[in-house]
């Protein structure tokens, strides 16, 4: 079994004698984490701690140090973040001072996916799964598309924006129904022909948001070390990569046709950082969010032909939004090929 990326970059660091590397790196990673992802983190910056104290001649402090690490890992499962808790705590215990002191101890990787781990990924497939399928093939799916039925909104349309749990209701459904894999299109609509542009669209803006939050924190609990386990290193070849894609990346990818419930399961099971997730996510649902609910509005008033005027601008206005989502990405490319040419040209002239 691999060690967690967030366990594996300390790591290197220490096999390598670079101590206080270690103990920054894992202190850094612990900051991030909670629950017992924070104490291993803790617990081994503690442990790379004592070995940098120790060389440089603070054996009593470094002795301390080590003495606090051992009943933190006490208080540890067996298996965190890919590490054998369980190997690492029986050898300190033989005789700790000697092994971290002098001889600093292995920190082995589990040798099996954890059975709580595979609990955990199965139970996240199958609320997704099972409520994927409920929504889209049961009676209780049927009940919810009829309650979004166009003509029925419009007869109940004053009576709704007039109640004061509707817009609580919407939200709500958003909470449950986005982390369920299904599509939020038919809320979004619901929005704009129950409230309006301006009402709608700061309703569809908090329930997407709670949606996508909801989705990605639900996979990350449930999903993350499935995939962590299973993929290793290779993983932190996938997180290297969204670090190097930075923030505005993440933002406009919100401006692309991909179903939402992939955008926030993805980046939950590839590592995106939670604070990037939700700030990108924030950002990005804006405009989207905006653009539609005001359509979803302007449908609604329209009749007979000036519907297909309504849908003709609806297109105009996600070509616009696909266009600016893409075009930071052209001129990039753009650029480049100048830079390169003109490097070209400049070895040229060198060469003559």
């Amino acid at each position: 079994m691999a060690i967690d990326p967030a366990a594996q970059d300390g790591l290197e660091a220490y096999r390598s004698g670079r101590f206080h590397e270690a103990h920054s790196t894992w202190e850094r990673a612990a900051a991030r984490m909670s629950g017992d992802r924070h104490g291993l983190l803790s617990a081994l910056a503690d442990l790379a701690g004592a070995l940098e104290r120790e060389r440089a001649g603070l054996t009593k402090p470094a002795a301390d140090l080590l003495n606090d690490l051992q009943e933190r890992l006490d208080g540890l499962p067996d298996q965190v973040l890919g590490v054998d808790v369980d190997r690492l705590r029986a050898s300190l215990s033989k005789d700790p001072e000697a092994v971290v002191l002098h001889q600093p101890p292995e920190i082995p990787a589990a040798r099996a996916i954890p059975r709580w781990v595979l609990w955990r990924f199965a139970i996240f497939v199958l609320l997704v799964g099972l409520g994927f399928l409920a929504l889209r093939f049961t009676p209780l799916g049927a009940r919810f598309q009829a309650l979004l039925d166009h003509d029925r909104l419009m007869t109940l349309r004053e009576t709704l924006r007039s109640r004061w749990w509707t817009a609580p209701a919407l939200l709500l459904a958003y909470a449950i129904v986005a982390p369920l894999g299904a599509p939020v299109s038919p809320l979004m609509l619901a929005a704009g022909a129950i409230f309006g542009t301006a009402i709608g669209s700061v309703l569809n803006i908090l329930g997407t948001f709670i949606g996508a939050a909801g989705s990605f924190f639900l996979a990350r609990g449930l999903g993350r070390d499935f995939v962590v386990h299973l993929m290793g290193k290779r993983l932190q070849r996938v997180e290297r990569l969204v670090a190097r894609r930075g923030f505005w990346t993440w933002v406009r990818i919100r401006f692309l046709p991909i179903p939402f419930p992939v955008v926030n399961y993805g980046a939950a099971l590839a590592g995106v950082p939670a604070t990037l997730f939700l700030v990108a996510t924030g950002i990005g649902l804006i405009p989207a969010n905006i653009m539609f609910t005001y359509f979803a509005a302007a449908l609604v008033d329209a009749v007979g032909g000036d519907r297909g005027q309504v849908l003709l601008q609806l297109l105009a206005a996600i070509a616009g939004l696909l266009t600016l989502s893409f075009l930071p990405n052209l001129l990039g490319g753009v650029r480049r090929r100048r830079r390169y040419r003109e490097l070209r040209d400049h070895r040229r002239r060198l060469g003559r």
